[in-house]
Formats: C-alpha cells, sequence, structure tokens
C-alpha cells in the first residue's frame, strides 16, 4: 500500500510534458521494418542493412554515404563507434545520438515526411570529422524496394 502511495505522489509531481514523455515509453514498440547498424570510425561512418533475405536469417549489407529509408516506415538506427565517440545527427529530423565504442545506442527515425536530409558529425573526433557526411533519403515503399534490389545485387548481398 505504501508503495502504491508513492508512485500517486511521484505521478503527480510529473510535469504534463514528463507524463506524455512516460505514457510513450510505456507503449508497446512496433518491430522496426528496417534496422540499420552505424558505425562511426575516424573519417566516415558505415551503414549495414539487416535484411531478412539470407536463407539462414539476416543477412548484413553495407552502405556508405547514402541511407534510402521507406516512407511511413518503422526505421531503427543502432549506433556505435570503433574507436572514438562520434556525434550522429541529422538536425532537420531532430536525431543526434553518439556512438560509443562498446556500446549501442538506438534511436527510431520520423520517416513521415519524403525529402533528403543531410547528416553528419558534430562532435569534433579528429582532422577529418567534417568528411563524416551523409544523405538520408525517405523514399515511397516502391522506390525503397526497387533501391533494395539494385544494392544488394551490387553490393554481392544476395537476392
Amino acid at each position: 500500500m505504501a508503495i502504491i502511495k508513492e508512485l500517486d505522489c511521484v505521478a503527480r509531481a510529473l510535469t504534463p510534458p514528463e507524463r506524455q514523455a512516460l505514457d510513450l515509453l510505456a507503449r508497446p514498440q512496433a518491430p522496426p521494418d528496417v534496422t540499420i547498424g552505424v558505425t562511426g570510425r575516424r573519417g566516415a561512418w558505415r551503414f549495414v542493412y539487416r535484411q531478412a533475405s539470407a536463407p539462414g536469417g539476416e543477412e548484413p549489407c553495407a552502405v556508405a554515404d547514402v541511407i534510402v529509408v521507406p516512407q511511413g516506415g518503422v526505421i531503427r538506427l543502432d549506433v556505435t563507434s570503433e574507436d572514438i565517440i562520434h556525434a550522429l545527427t541529422i538536425p532537420e529530423l531532430k536525431v543526434a545520438v553518439d556512438g560509443v565504442p562498446g556500446r549501442i545506442a538506438t534511436t527510431m527515425l520520423d520517416t513521415s515526411r519524403p525529402g533528403a536530409f543531410k547528416g553528419g558529425a558534430t562532435k569534433i573526433s579528429g582532422a577529418a570529422y567534417r568528411e563524416m557526411t551523409f544523405e538520408l533519403r525517405v523514399v515511397p515503399a516502391e522506390r525503397y524496394a526497387a533501391w533494395v534490389q539494385a544494392t544488394l545485387r551490387r553490393a554481392g548481398c544476395g537476392r
């Protein structure tokens, strides 16, 4: 009974935005349509799509410089680093996440509007951090499917 009273007091002390954030966290999350592993290393980002196309399950497919995702899809980025802390940002989508060696930081992308969005590194992480730029393209599902087919074939990732 005492615990319930304490929880009730905590809930009353929360501001409306804090309650909203807790409600969002409590909702069941849809499984991602696309999961992209993002690894920072001095001077570059590496993007690895996990494709469920291999006979045994997921088959990774690495690309560079451009991330393409389907509009309206649930997209998860798993961000890490090979060497030092790198800050991945996509300002127009309000994405900012640190890639830390030995850890994986997960963030979800808002893919509600189509377009090309610039991304990059914002923390000084060596002489080449300004070169750590990329483009995120949110495209209709048909264009995404065509891109996946062409990219996987070109990269030798199956299908």
